[in-house]
């Protein structure tokens, strides 16, 4: 994992696309406390991929974002989820094995055990900097 340190929009701009250049698809595990800017982040490469107005997921569960090109992104922030049964009802694993170009999860240890072919994308704030690690 390589560490890129951020403090304006402009650099997590440059480096969503450092990261949608390195980082073709996947599903990624976003780390990171409240408030580390995980959101910010995942909505900048989607902005990046051609969505206009990303937003968080937070009280939707899951963000469908149909590119221009017919691909696929979600965005998940399982923050509220309480158990795995949930995660069942909803067809998490679907999402997980759909042909998405990108499935970003937050919270993902709230999904542990559907969470086995993962990549992990970091988050977190030190010395009033955003450090984002993939």
């Amino acid at each position: 994992m390589k560490a890129y340190s951020v403090s304006t929009l402009i650099e997590i701009e440059a480096v969503a696309q450092l990261f949608i250049a390195t980082h073709e698809s996947g599903v990624f595990e976003v780390i990171g406390e409240m408030g580390a800017g995980k959101t910010t982040f995942i909505s900048e490469v989607v902005r990046q991929l051609g969505e206009e107005s990303p937003s968080s997921p937070t009280y939707s569960l899951v963000n469908e974002y149909e590119l221009a090109s017919g691909e696929v992104v979600y965005h998940f922030d399982l923050y509220r989820i309480q158990d795995t049964n949930e995660l069942v009802e909803f067809g998490f694993e679907d999402y997980l094995y759909s042909e998405a170009k990108y499935v970003f999860i937050e919270w993902p240890e709230k999904a542990a055990p559907f969470l086995e072919k993962t990549k992990q994308l970091r988050i977190r704030e030190a010395a009033g900097m955003r450090v984002i690690e993939f």
